[in-house]
């Protein structure tokens, strides 16, 4: 190969010319160069290695840390759950697995939150069920006791008009007793949805019908006209289980005399309004209830507090049957009142 090289003339012991030549780059020269160049590469080499080793762990405690940090974040959260603090939520930053995590945790925090609400309402409307039903069931069993330990005590000097007043009131506190024993039964059924309706085809005019001649008698006591308005041309028929349907009418209808005053009216009303939809009205000429009883006015045992003094055998009861009833057929109902005064509950049915 090409190297640098120095010559110079000179003479020879024997008189002759002749060069000396000096190569400046002599194979021990290049194997000593060689052997540098190797070192080199090989301390370059191991250099690399340590600085891309001291990166690489640089990087792994950076990404540890990071993971490390969400882990011990989301246990903390957890852990504040654990601790009652129901609020805690874990925020989301990334929709990594990590996040996907969280979201989860977030959502099962959710339902359970939602649960123990639930389990909060339950309690409390358990709570009152007890003392509503102790207090319902109080009055006709002291009511009972009370006048059979009369006829037990004056047996022998009660009169037999007496007798037979005390054997009336006895007779009607049981009457109420049974009354408010079957509907909590039904309630508590339709609440569980325990009842499957039958359903079957009729025609809710020849329905409405029959249920305002069975309770013409009752209103007519009350001295109230009860009457029905039937406007369905053809006849409406519609799929219903006809001993549930016929129960949250009668209810309604109940309802309407038990609190129209003297001399009122009750319509129950059945006319279409959309196509294949049905409207049942029972409407009074009453005051009406009050703004403020609108909202509550289904629940168990609310009698409300309209501005009239009306002596009712209601147990307070018959509306929230009757609203699980439409329900469990998959209709509506609501109530509101009129202009000129008095309530109006409207059921829409669907027509077959």
């Amino acid at each position: 190969e090409r190297k640098p090289f120095s010559a110079t003339r000179m003479n020879l012991n024997n008189g002759a010319a002749g060069y000396l030549y000096i190569i400046i780059g002599s194979e021990q020269y290049d194997h000593v160069t060689a052997l540098f160049r190797e070192n080199f590469i090989l301390r370059t080499l191991i250099l690399g290695l340590i600085i891309s080793a001291i990166f690489a762990a640089t990087l792994g405690l950076i990404l540890f840390a990071r993971l490390t940090r969400r882990i011990r974040t989301l246990s903390q959260f957890v852990s504040d759950f654990e601790q009652e603090n129901y609020s805690a939520r874990i925020p989301i930053s990334s929709p990594d697995e990590i996040g996907k995590l969280g979201k989860t945790f977030n959502s099962m925090a959710d339902r359970i939150v939602t649960s123990i609400e639930e389990l909060k309402n339950t309690d409390i409307l358990r709570r009152e069920l007890i003392a509503n039903v102790s207090h319902d069931l109080r009055s006709p069993l002291a009511s009972i006791q009370g006048y059979i330990e009369t006829i037990q005590i004056k047996e022998d000097t009660l009169s037999e008009e007496d007798r037979n007043k005390y054997l009336d009131i006895i007779l009607n506190s049981t009457i109420s007793l049974n009354l408010l024993v079957h509907e909590l039964f039904d309630l508590s059924k339709l609440e569980a949805k325990q009842v499957e309706p039958k359903l079957e085809n009729l025609s809710i005019g020849e329905l409405v019908n029959d249920i305002v001649m069975k309770y013409n008698v009752q209103a007519k006591k009350r001295l109230t006209v009860l009457r029905a308005d039937i406007d369905l041309e053809p006849a409406g028929i519609i799929q219903a289980d006809i001993g549930l349907l016929e129960r949250a009418l009668s209810n309604l209808i109940i309802n309407a005399i038990e609190h129209t005053p003297e001399s009122g009216l009750i319509t129950v009303g059945v006319n279409r309004f959309e196509s294949k939809k049905i409207k049942i009205t029972i409407s009074d000429t009453g005051p009406g209830i009050p703004e403020n009883d609108l909202s509550n006015i289904f629940e168990r045992y609310f009698h409300g507090s309209r501005n009239y003094k009306q002596k009712t055998t209601s147990t307070g009861l018959g509306l929230p049957i009757a609203m699980k009833i439409i329900e469990l057929h998959n209709s509506t109902i609501n109530v509101k009142n009129h202009k000129e005064g008095g309530a109006v509950f409207t059921v829409e049915l669907t027509e077959s």
